[in-house]
């Protein structure tokens, strides 16, 4: 189809945040003007047709701002919201400009246009509510916004985002009343005819292993608290979910990840450190997938939810959430969610095939740096995202970007492992050398040796490494996986669960004892 003219005179102009609306049998485009010497905006256009655009932009004749959503009233009335202000700070927020004409010719006559400033604006807890669209309920009898805010509430720029739904009414003139933005913590109804997330399994009624605890320190969790993961390899929250119907199912889990690290800032943030967690998912013993998940603040009363579509079997299933090689745990885990998907899944994701890293072999110095680029093939694979993991973090460390730190001496194996598939891999060994003193000068005045003319003293360097000894990680990701046993429940199916010890009703009489194996 190619791209939409979005100019004047035949030259194309930049065009933020585009929306379309039908207005009295014609559809328009407006949008926000970028680039430097541009009009404040918006612009707009009449299409030629749902996918053509002909005509020059022209620039409604009140308004400014970016981010123009078109919302129309019971009666057809039309309305244009605005996002204003620096979009990084606690000042953007909304504006409504009221359309007052009756014919598309007077969209572009300043007298039929009337501004309402600064109608959805920052509170105690939202900072820079904007950038709003508007849908209906599941059943058409309610109207709901949808707008972004800044995660994080500090004073200073930051442009960290994350998106909230709330309903609005109207007023008694037909304007709407879009209220005060809703805290990330506000329990609301659901949309009316929205089925909502399916069922629900808190986190501290799961099987908790390797160190994973229940605890209710924070706020704003649901039940009666959370599960704490450490960062430690091992760790699991095991869950036990009834499926009446097989097939693929939406799979949510809601966490908290506000780990502090580097004198991490609020303030004209652009990488938060650490800046993301991860936990592998296995289903019934196999793994499955990995859930990345974003940091929710500095600190860890807010949450976000990450979901995965997962097919499960009729009957019992285990769903556990580990943290494997590769992952970073330090995660709050409050509940899990599933509904059976009601879309059909078809394979079309092109997936990483093979890694291949720029070196192989690394020699450094304790205290040296260096760095690993890892290629995936093919080039096309959607996911080519790396996860990087250290052998042995007391002899070298590697960050999310491939860069090692080494820190004493011996050998470790740096591995690159593909995110969608963790199984494809690539590895660099790392030699790390004890790093040299400093070395005596050697006194100018010092007569020759009288036994071997010619030469003189040299203090002698001890730099080989012949003693370290190498402890990579294994070739395959089995951590997890071969630590798992399976129970029978009472009509047999067997239930794979993490190792450790845990005892669970599954059903009404039935309880599954898993006893410990001593990891070798």
């Amino acid at each position: 189809m190619g791209p939409l003219y979005c100019g004047e005179d035949s030259v194309i102009y930049g065009a933020n945040d585009i929306t379309a609306f039908e207005y009295n049998g014609s559809i328009f485009l407006v949008w926000g003007t970028l680039g430097s010497n541009q009009p404040a905006g918006p612009a707009i256009v009449e299409m030629d047709n749902p996918w053509t655009v002909s005509k020059d932009r022209d620039m409604l004749p009140i308004g400014g701002g970016e981010g123009p959503r078109a919302l129309k009233n019971a009666d057809g009335n039309l309305f244009i919201t605005m996002s204003e202000g620096d979009y990084q700070s606690n000042g953007y927020r909304l504006s409504l400009l009221c359309f007052n004409g009756n014919s598309k010719e007077e969209l572009l006559d300043v007298d039929k246009w009337e501004a309402k400033r600064d109608v959805f604006t920052s509170n105690s807890t939202v900072s820079g509510p904007a950038r709003a669209s508007f849908v209906k309920s599941a059943d058409g009898t309610e109207d709901w916004m949808v707008y972004h805010s800044r995660v994080y509430k500090a004073v200073g720029r930051n442009s960290w985002r994350q998106v909230s739904i709330k309903p609005f009414t109207w007023n008694e003139d037909g304007t709407p009343d879009f209220g005060t933005p809703a805290s990330p913590n506000t329990k609301m109804a659901l949309p009316s005819g929205d089925p909502g997330q399916g069922t629900m399994y808190q986190a501290e009624n799961a099987v908790l292993e390797g160190g994973a605890y229940a605890e209710s320190s924070h706020y704003n969790h649901q039940g009666n608290g959370y599960v704490h993961v450490p960062n430690t390899i091992g760790a699991a929250v095991n869950f036990v979910v009834d499926v009446n119907e097989p097939g693929d199912y939406i799979v949510g889990m809601r966490y908290a990840y506000g780990e502090f690290e580097n004198n991490a800032t609020t303030d004209g943030a652009t990488n938060q450190l650490p800046s993301r967690a991860s936990m592998s998912i296995y289903v019934n013993g196999e793994k499955a997938d990995t859930l990345q998940m974003d940091k929710t603040s500095l600190g860890w009363n807010e949450y976000f939810t990450g979901s995965k579509r997962l097919a499960l079997k009729e009957g019992q299933n285990l769903i556990a959430y580990i943290v494997d090689n590769g992952n970073t745990g330090g995660i709050n885990l409050d509940y899990l969610t599933m509904y059976k998907a009601d879309v059909p899944y078809t394979e079309t994701e092109v997936k990483p095939q093979s890694i291949t890293l720029d070196k192989t072999e690394l020699t450094l110095k304790e205290g040296e740096t260096a760095a690993v680029t890892a290629t995936v093939l093919p080039e096309n694979a959607l996911n080519k995202s790396i996860i990087f993991a250290s052998g042995d973090k007391n002899i070298a460390t590697v960050d999310t970007q491939g860069n090692i730190t080494a820190k004493a001496e011996g050998t470790a194996i740096i591995t690159a492992m593909a995110e969608a598939d963790q199984n494809i891999k690539a590895e660099c060994t790392v030699t790390v050398e004890k790093a040299q003193g400093p070395q005596e000068p050697e006194d100018p005045q010092e007569p020759e040796n009288p036994q071997h003319p010619g030469n003189t003293p040299v203090q002698n360097q001890n730099g080989d490494n012949t003693n370290s000894k190498g402890n990579g990680i294994s070739g395959t990701n089995t951590t997890a996986k071969n630590n798992r046993k399976a129970a029978k429940t009472g009509d047999n199916t067997k239930i794979p669960l993490a190792a450790g010890t845990a005892a669970l009703a599954l059903g009404t009489t039935v309880a599954i004892i898993i006893s410990r194996r001593k990891r070798g």
